[in-house]
């Protein structure tokens, strides 16, 4: 730069330098304004632009930041979009309500930040409260039940939820509606209905019980049937079952029936007698809506031998029950051997000298491990005979030791055969030996 000076006549002047140092420019977020949204539901997708003099916008790093994530946790921030024009979807946790400020970072390729903050407030919103279902229930005349249930409210303590109930009837004197004759108890999770139908009346009703948080309700229904006597439920005759080990039985159909109750309100069980061969988890009852059941029984992997099965229906007042017996044969498993562990695929031996000690695994889901009987056998005898095989051991791991003939060289195939008696499993190796003046 010059500087000049001048009195109109005469001029004088004088240069210097003048540097302007780079600097790095933040980067920038548009504005976002205050977000709300309702209790269980996520934000529509929030547009921002973010910029920046020096890195290209597709270069620049965008995260997110919550102030409270009891309700809107990291994970609940989904950052979107793509080169200068971003979004953010806010997604609450379920059943949670409140204020929390949201951070949106942007950073450029030299480090220098720009943080844009905006507030997310989430309302409450009332869930409904929860009663549980109620199967149908029999009531034989002039005696009483009572049906326990449970309510429940994410928004409100079980004191706080109140219970009611409704009967319809074409025998409007079946179950009159008074606190003597239907009534409930309780305040807790846990409540109650006592039904007291009105001495020798018989006939069906439907009643309804509704839970209610003093704006929201949930309810159940469920038939009643009030009988003479109770006809108890039926259940369909099996026949012995015979399967192998390690098969599965069925699926064996049966049907069952009552003559109050719908066969979907019936409860079936079935109880093995040899928890060991059969445990309670391994049988399956499976229902297709009506009379008709399905059971699938898997005894335990290798097991075998026999237990008497005993299937049950219940109404709630009585029962029926059937039994059959299933036998699982026994079936060999073959024992198995594992390679020879040497350090080659092949093993050189020298003609004369024992080797060094070889291991190999064996086993037989049915058999003893001692009682297992175990052969050598050799391609070539002239060169190692079974005699010259040393096997020691008697669990799972076995060594093997070879010591070849003196004088001879040549390739001999091994074969270690393990037997329990019925099955026999095998192992080939092949090893060279090497001459008789060879060393080790």
């Amino acid at each position: 730069m010059t500087v000049t000076v001048s009195d109109g006549s005469l001029t004088d002047n004088t240069t210097f330098l003048v540097t302007v140092n780079a600097v790095n420019d933040a980067p920038t977020i548009t504005a976002i304004g205050d977000q709300v949204t309702n209790e269980d539901v996520a934000t529509t997708p929030i547009g921002f632009t973010i910029n920046d003099v020096e890195t290209p916008a597709a270069s620049l790093e965008i995260t997110a930041t919550s102030s409270n994530p009891d309700l809107v946790p990291l994970d609940g921030i989904a950052l979107g979009g793509s080169g200068s024009e971003r979004l953010v979807t806010l997604t609450p946790l379920p059943n949670q309500n409140g204020v929390t400020a949201i951070a949106i970072i942007v950073t450029d390729g030299n480090g220098a930040t720009f943080t844009r903050n905006f507030q997310l407030s989430v309302n409450a919103v009332n869930d409904a409260p929860v009663v549980s279902r109620i199967g149908g229930k029999t009531i034989q005349k002039s005696t009483f039940t009572v049906i326990t249930f449970t309510v429940s409210d994410v928004d409100n303590v079980p004191a706080q939820l109140q219970v009611s109930g409704e009967i319809a009837s074409p025998n409007a004197n079946l179950i009159p509606n008074t606190p003597s004759n239907f009534y409930f108890t309780g305040n807790g999770m846990t409540r109650t209905l006592t039904i007291v139908p009105t001495p020798e009346e018989i006939g069906s009703a439907t009643v309804t019980v509704t839970v209610s948080d003093g704006s929201a309700t949930h309810f159940t229904v469920f038939p009643v049937v009030v009988t003479p006597f109770n006809n108890p439920p039926t259940l369909s005759a099996f026949t012995n079952q015979v399967i192998n080990e390690d098969a599965v039985m069925g699926p064996v159909e049966f049907s069952v029936g009552d003559v109050e109750l719908p066969p979907g309100d019936l409860e079936v069980l079935a109880v093995s007698g040899n928890g060991t061969l059969v445990p309670a988890n391994r049988m399956l009852i499976s229902s297709f809506g009506g009379p008709t059941r399905t059971l699938v029984i898997t005894p335990v992997k290798d097991q075998w031998g026999a237990t008497t099965i005993t299937v049950s229906v219940n109404d709630g007042l009585s029962s029926d029950s059937k039994a059959f017996n299933l036998t699982v044969n026994s079936v060999d498993d073959p024992p198995f051997v594992s390679a020879v562990q040497t350090r080659t695929n092949t093993l050189p031996l020298i003609a004369g000298v024992a080797s060094r000690p070889m291991t190999f695994t064996v086993g037989d889901p049915d058999t003893p491990l001692g009682n297992l009987q175990i052969t050598i056998l050799s391609s070539n005898a002239a060169i190692v005979a079974p005699s010259d095989v040393t096997i020691v051991g008697n669990t799972i791991t076995r060594t093997l030791v070879v010591k070849p003939k003196p004088g001879r060289s040549g390739r001999v195939t091994l074969t270690v055969q393990v037997s329990d008696g019925t099955t026999t499993a095998t192992r080939r190796s092949r090893s060279p030996l090497a001459s008789a003046s060879t060393c080790p």
